[in-house]
């Protein structure tokens, strides 16, 4: 449900405001995929505002974001990637995502067999350059 009220510019800062970026974070790191999926579909939509991406950083989220390229769900893979691209277009977020090891996964990513995962990469890739 979040997922879907955060493509919304008013909600999404509600729901920062309600104190659900951290959960959200934390949900990136659950076991199960289903789970990671909505979390990081979440929080690429929240990450769309300009004004929430160091918070959504802040609360540790890029670190799992990155882990989350490695997944083997492409649908994982895909929010990860479409969250990290838009946190990337924030110029603190542009050297955690490189320390945290972005830069080598998005590289990878761009021979994917999915084009929407190429695609992603590249504006990720981009946005660092």
């Amino acid at each position: 449900a979040i997922r879907n009220l955060a493509t919304d510019d008013n909600i999404k800062v509600k729901i920062a405001q309600e104190g659900a970026l951290l959960p959200l974070s934390n949900l990136l790191r659950s076991t199960d995929e289903a789970i990671q999926e909505q979390a990081a579909g979440a929080l690429r939509n929240l990450a769309v505002n300009p004004k929430l991406r160091d918070q959504i950083a802040d609360e540790g989220a890029i670190t799992a974001l990155v882990e989350l390229l490695k997944s083997n769900n492409l649908k994982v893979v895909k929010h990860a990637t479409g969250a990290l691209a838009n946190l990337s277009m924030n110029v603190r977020n542009k050297s955690r995502i490189v320390q945290d090891g972005g830069l080598p996964r998005f590289i990878a990513l761009l021979r994917s067999g999915d084009e929407q995962v190429q695609e992603l990469a590249a504006v990720a890739l981009r946005n660092l350059s």
